[in-house]
């Protein structure tokens, strides 16, 4: 929920661009899950918590940012891009709503 006129900033962590966090992508059939039933961008990370944990992940593109934003009444303002060594390990966009918040009238 935002309050009117709000702004919504949304981060997208991008996995993928480094070297290292690549390498810790494991087979979803290493838990018995078939790719099939996945959709573009779900990935299973060794996460190697202590001992070995998995993580489920999910990666945004920005096609399919910009389509939630247009699904759920938002227009994205601005995108860039930050953290990590090389400063491009997560996405991030600003969002406000699309429609304008209702006036509210008064007696």
């Amino acid at each position: 929920m935002l309050v009117p006129d709000g702004i919504l900033f949304l981060s997208g962590w991008q996995f993928q661009r480094s070297e290292r966090l690549r390498k810790r992508v494991v087979a979803w059939s290493e838990i018995g899950v078939n790719e099939s039933d996945l959709e573009e961008g779900d990935y299973l990370l060794d996460w190697r918590h202590e001992s070995r944990g998995l993580r489920y992940v999910h990666v945004i593109r920005a096609q399919e940012r910009l389509t939630l934003a247009e699904q759920t009444g938002f227009s994205e303002n601005e995108t860039f891009e930050s953290d990590g060594k090389e400063g491009n390990l997560a996405d991030y966009a600003v969002w406000t709503p699309s429609l304008p918040s209702p006036v509210k009238k008064t007696a």
